[in-house]
């Protein structure tokens, strides 16, 4: 089984290197600057809370930020099926023009 911070790696890799078509702006993290779209930026930002939580030992921030990091990646998950759907209508209109020119 992969740590989370392995999957956080996956993660992080996949966004940069795997959604160039999709994000304007690719993931990176240097020099203490977090550069990418605001989803990504939002579950690392969240997963360093959530470790900073287990590091102490609080239980009150391990439980808060398992409920934002869950919120946050139910909200952007909604926002990108949204926007697939949007560019599969689009390709779907598209092709449905070439097949009338093409007949």
């Amino acid at each position: 089984m992969a740590t989370n911070s392995t999957q956080m790696e996956n993660l992080a890799y996949f966004v940069a290197e795997e959604m160039k078509i999709l994000e304007k702006e690719h993931f990176s993290i240097g020099n203490g600057v977090m550069k990418g779209s605001l989803w990504i930026k939002d579950l690392f930002r969240l997963k360093d809370y959530f470790e900073v939580g287990i590091e102490n030992r609080d239980i009150d921030t391990i439980q808060e930020s398992s409920r934002d990091l869950l919120k946050t990646c139910r909200s952007h998950l909604y926002h990108i099926d949204r926007r697939l759907l949007s560019a599969l209508k689009e390709l779907d209109h598209a092709s449905d023009f070439i097949v009338r020119i093409r007949t």
